[in-house]
């Protein structure tokens, strides 16, 4: 009989090697990545190597999801050959077709001035986290591992050293996301003036009445009832770092000054992510074109 195993199963035995290698943010959603695949997808050594390509192209799956697939099964089942765990004689090449990316909204400028001058009269300090997130572009996993000791107020920066992520119903704390999300960002005067307003006394920056650190759902649920009763439409809380990105754009701020502070590794993520023209850019850049 042919030999041939599941390739989630090819999967966890890469993970439980490399392990101790990898973040435990990271390992946990591989670990809940390979639980998605079916039971019947099975690799042998002759197997066609369109076979995962036919997979991937019928699942209902985003195209960043099935990247990250791809970029999972290829280095399980490389992997696989060299530890010997499995070999089989063709070599699966994942194929995607780039499909069309789903735009990230950002806060329109009266949305956003709404939002601001209701959380700053009502001094709801539980909220200033959202503004904190306004005026830095933190993801909201580098906002909710914020401690009070990654703060600089005497040279005015903001350190950001660690994230949050929500996984299987828990979250966990762990390193910034890459090595460009380490990094400084700069403290303006009205964010100095939210941050000694916030302190409360407790270890964390946004932190409960038990001066513990904030779930993530918690915080998002919290901003989505926000938006509803300022009768603002729904974005998620990642609109928050876009509309950074985009109100830095208006201001003519060049891509790569907004790429260090966003902690990107590559000019490029932030053009094709988070950065687009707005409607009154595009028509001044037409009207540019008479005098």
């Amino acid at each position: 009989m042919e030999e041939q195993m599941k390739v989630k199963d090819i999967i966890f035995e890469y993970l439980k090697d490399y392990k101790y290698q990898i973040k435990e943010h990271t390992f946990w959603i591989y670990f809940f990545m390979a639980r998605r695949l079916d039971n019947d997808l099975i690799i042998h050594q002759n197997v066609d190597k369109n076979y995962l390509n036919e997979y991937l192209l019928k699942k209902n799956w985003a195209y960043s999801t099935k990247k990250m697939f791809k970029s999972l099964i290829n280095r399980s089942l490389d992997y696989a050959n060299e530890s010997g765990l499995f070999c089989f004689k063709n070599r699966i090449t994942l194929r995607l077709q780039q499909n069309y990316k789903r735009k990230v909204d950002a806060l329109t400028k009266k949305e956003q001035q709404k939002l601001e001058e209701h959380i700053l009269q009502k001094k709801s300090y539980y909220h200033y986290g959202i503004l904190i997130c306004l005026y830095t572009g933190m993801r909201i996993g580098e906002l909710l591992s914020l401690r009070w000791q990654d703060i600089d107020l005497k040279n005015n920066y903001i350190n950001i050293k660690a994230t949050t992520c929500y996984i299987a119903g828990k979250d966990i704390t762990d390193f910034p996301k890459t090595i460009s999300s380490y990094r400084q960002i700069p403290i303006v005067s009205n964010l100095k003036q939210i941050l000694l307003n916030m302190y409360q006394g407790g270890e964390y920056v946004v932190c409960g009445r038990n001066k513990q650190c904030v779930r993530t759902k918690t915080y998002e649920k919290s901003f989505d009832n926000l938006l509803k009763k300022l009768k603002i439409k729904h974005y998620n809380f990642h609109a928050l770092r876009h509309t950074f990105a985009s109100r830095l754009l208006e201001n003519c701020i060049d891509v790569k000054t907004i790429s260090e502070l966003m902690g990107h590794a590559k000019t490029n993520i932030t053009l094709n992510t988070y950065v687009h023209t707005t409607e009154t850019q595009k028509n001044k850049a037409i009207n540019s074109l008479f005098i």
